[in-house]
């Protein structure tokens, strides 16, 4: 660290000098490729804008949790480990939650979009396939009433990778 003094009224200046550490991703566009995937699958996105701050929070703690999964040939995927893994990791905050067909105060409102978000990428991939998903107990009227996709837990995909359980194909 250096510092230079200030001038009649000028600001000081510090300068810092970081070392920089190189660090390798585990998962290369080249071991992606040796692997046999050579593009994108599929994408789908949804808008939590119009959302209060504990539900952007829990769609965004959800969404972390879940990026990064890489899902291999004979694996399974499990919306719920997500759940559980952004619920350690981040907590969850109150939101509107649904409960007996009705939004009520709640813990953890937003976690659905997310999982319906998921679902109708892996709806737009190929060679995947789905083996179960529930509905959600009150399907939003601007999401599912266009689409008829979401989810509300124990849902079980095989050979893709979707809502909550999956095998990789």
């Amino acid at each position: 660290m250096s510092k230079t003094p200030a001038s009649a009224g000028g600001p000081l200046l510090i300068e810092f000098r970081l070392p920089v550490v190189q660090v390798k991703p585990e998962i290369t566009t080249a071991s992606l490729q040796a692997q046999g995937i050579a593009r994108k699958i599929a994408e789908f996105s949804t808008s939590f804008a119009a959302s209060g701050e504990g539900r952007i929070h829990n769609v965004k703690a959800t969404a972390d949790a879940l990026d990064g999964t890489m899902l291999l040939p004979g694996e399974t995927f499990d919306y719920g480990a997500v759940v559980a893994k952004a619920r350690r990791d981040y907590g969850y905050r109150a939101a509107p939650v649904i409960l007996k067909g009705k939004l009520v105060p709640g813990i953890g409102g937003g976690i659905c979009q997310v999982s319906s978000t998921l679902y109708n990428a892996v709806l737009r991939a190929s060679g995947l396939q789905i083996v179960e998903r529930r509905n959600h107990s009150l399907p939003r009227e601007l999401f599912a009433a266009r689409h008829g996709r979401d989810f509300r837990g124990g849902g079980r995909l095989t050979s893709g990778f979707a809502t909550t359980r999956v095998n990789g194909c």
